[in-house]
């Protein structure tokens, strides 16, 4: 990735919610969905928006054959990571959002697990293949906001047993939450003492049609 796409490639440091990362127009310790229903996780937060040379990376990136891109991509999240100060934030292991099998087979990679792997050697964290998904699920971008919260719900399960572990778990892109939501809550029911989710790029509401797993 050239050096003018980089400097293109923006972090978002506008307001957001304090709990799950969603942009907000004012400055809020937590979103009134939050303030209403807290999350599994303990804290959500994206590098960027989705949104102009970022959204086409990222769809390239997921639906062109382009594994290349993790590495870029996961050097900028670990660049963000250092300069929010969360470079010594003590967790165990780093994980990533699963695929279904026939997303896999179709795709031939997880663009999250590659995310992942990469990020985790920039942070000097091991990488742990965590969970998995255990029923078939309507496509999300297909879906409205309360369909997504319900869709995903029971669909994640972990592979091995945790023991008290701090998992920080990747994902590309985070919309409403509701994958984030429960991939925490099979860590956690697994076993894992905290959750902490850090995804490339947040998309808003109006994106959902152009977002998909």
């Amino acid at each position: 990735m050239c050096e003018t796409c980089r400097g293109e490639l923006l972090p978002y440091r506008g307001p957001a919610c304090g709990r799950c990362g969603v942009p907000m127009t004012i400055s809020a310790l937590l979103c009134p969905e939050c303030k209403r229903e807290p999350p599994p996780f303990s804290r959500a937060f994206s590098r960027s928006l989705y949104e102009g040379k970022m959204e086409g990376l990222v769809r390239r990136f997921k639906f062109q054959d382009a594994p290349q891109l993790a590495e870029p991509l996961a050097q900028l999240m670990a660049e963000e990571w250092r300069e929010r100060g969360l470079k010594s934030k003590p967790f165990d292991l780093v994980a990533a959002v699963p695929l279904s099998k026939a997303s896999l087979s179709r795709r031939g990679y997880n663009q999250a697990a590659l995310l992942a792997r990469k990020l985790a050697r920039e942070l000097g964290l091991p990488y742990r293949e965590s969970l998995r998904k255990v029923r078939r699920t309507a496509e999300q971008a297909r879906l409205g906001r309360e369909q997504r919260l319900t869709n995903q719900r029971g669909a994640f399960a972990v592979l091995s047993p945790l023991n008290g572990e701090r998992v920080l778990l990747i994902d590309d892109v985070m919309t409403t939450g509701a994958t984030a939501r429960e991939c925490a809550i099979a860590l956690l029911t697994g076993g894992a003492g905290e959750v902490w989710v850090y995804a490339l790029a947040h998309g808003t509401g109006s994106q959902r049609g152009r977002i998909s797993s």
